[in-house]
Formats: C-alpha cells, sequence, structure tokens
C-alpha cells in the first residue's frame, strides 16, 4: 500500500486550481465588464450601484486572490480564507436564485456559455468553497514547514 501523498502537494494543488479558476474568471469579468455587469443584475439582487459596485470590484479582488495562490505561497492562508468566502458566497447566490426560480446564466465564465445556474453549477461553487476551507485548514496547519521549504521559490 501506497503512502499517502504528503500534506505540501495537496495544498499545491488545490492552490494552483482554485488560483486558475479565479484569474479566468476574473479575465472574463475585465475583458467584458458589461457583460458581467448585465449577469449580476440578472440575478435581481442589488440595487443598480451596488451592482456597479460589484462589477467593478469583484474581478480584481478574484485576480488578486489568484495570483496570490499562483505565486506566493506564504500567502495562502489569507488567500485561501479570501477564496473560500467568495465561493461561499457564490454558492449562497446559486442557491437563492435557483429556489427563486430563475432562468439565468451563472456568469462565472462567459456571457455566451450555457452555464444555467443549476445543481451543477451550485456543486462547482460548492466544491471551491470546500476546496478554500481545506487549503486554510492544510495551509494553517503547516505554515512553518511551508515557509522553510519554499523560501527557495521565492
Amino acid at each position: 500500500m501506497k503512502a499517502p501523498l504528503p500534506k505540501k502537494y495537496l495544498v499545491w494543488a488545490i492552490a494552483v486550481v482554485l488560483g486558475v479558476t479565479l484569474i479566468r474568471s476574473s479575465l472574463f469579468h475585465v475583458e467584458n465588464n458589461y457583460a458581467f455587469l448585465l449577469s449580476i443584475y440578472s440575478y435581481q439582487i442589488v440595487d443598480s450601484k451596488t451592482g456597479m459596485f460589484i462589477a467593478g470590484f469583484v474581478p480584481y479582488l478574484q485576480l488578486t486572490i489568484g495570483l496570490i495562490l499562483l505565486l506566493f505561497p506564504r500567502l495562502w492562508l489569507a488567500a485561501f480564507q479570501f477564496a473560500t468566502i467568495l465561493f461561499l458566497g457564490y454558492t449562497t447566490l446559486q442557491i437563492i436564485t435557483y429556489f427563486r426560480g430563475l432562468d439565468i446564466s451563472c456568469g462565472c465564465f462567459s456571457p455566451t456559455a450555457a452555464s444555467p445556474i443549476g445543481l451543477a453549477s451550485i456543486g462547482l461553487a460548492a466544491a471551491c468553497a470546500l476546496a478554500g476551507l481545506v487549503g486554510c485548514i492544510l495551509s494553517n496547519s503547516s505554515i512553518s514547514s511551508f515557509s522553510d521549504s519554499n523560501k527557495a521559490l521565492e
């Protein structure tokens, strides 16, 4: 029986997957800010000023968190915490929208992608939130061992 992979490989994998996911989403939102704003409005939860604030702020928050997860292991704990909060927010919004019966796209990666809010999109957001939580636990429990082994990388 093989020994399980060390925690550091698992936390690296989680950081890469969440980092790439956040960066991909943020780039779509930055490049298509009007489409992202329309997507925010389609949820019918916020007013126009709040929607404009979200459309202007969230993509850059996603980009920052994604870059930290890919490039700065010493900051992983904070990045995983912010990613977990973001994905829990996305999960909550999609659940609310799903039960309200709105037939809209989640707006995560493309305005033209057929990605309606449903169990698959809710599951993806929830899985990312769970991955972020696991990243928090793993990076917090072994932060001293990571900082020693990652000095050469920085």
